[in-house]
């Protein structure tokens, strides 16, 4: 594994339809790999933090972004604790999709970036 792709998201209509740039992210990463051939060298980690439906179970993805994407689901009850006062703990949801990055490279991105 060259590079991980980590980020992190809720399954909470964050500034609208946020499930949807999260699956149009992934889908265009994945797609973007698939055509370099190089599934075997790229993973993306997603930190699901405290989503009540977590993401895993309703995103849709197609088989070239499932095939390389992961999800690391925090429960709620575990994320509030962590989180305290936070709205969002951005950094919190990274640092725990970054250890379990098996890549020699991690990348950060963010659910509504494309990235090529």
């Amino acid at each position: 594994m060259k590079l991980s792709l980590i980020l992190c998201s809720r399954n909470d209509e964050y500034q609208g339809n946020s499930r949807w740039r999260l699956e149009t992210a992934l889908n265009y990463v994945g797609d973007r790999v698939a055509s370099l051939g190089r599934e075997d060298a790229v993973e993306v980690i997603v930190a699901d933090w405290g989503s009540e439906v977590p993401l895993r179970e309703v995103a849709a993805l197609t088989p070239a972004a499932n095939r390389i994407t992961s999800f690391l689901s925090v429960p709620p009850a575990l994320a509030r604790r962590l989180q305290g006062d936070s709205p969002f703990p951005e950094v919190l949801a990274l640092n725990a999709a970054a250890r379990r990055a098996r890549g020699d490279y991690i990348g950060r991105i963010d659910q509504d970036t494309l990235t090529g």
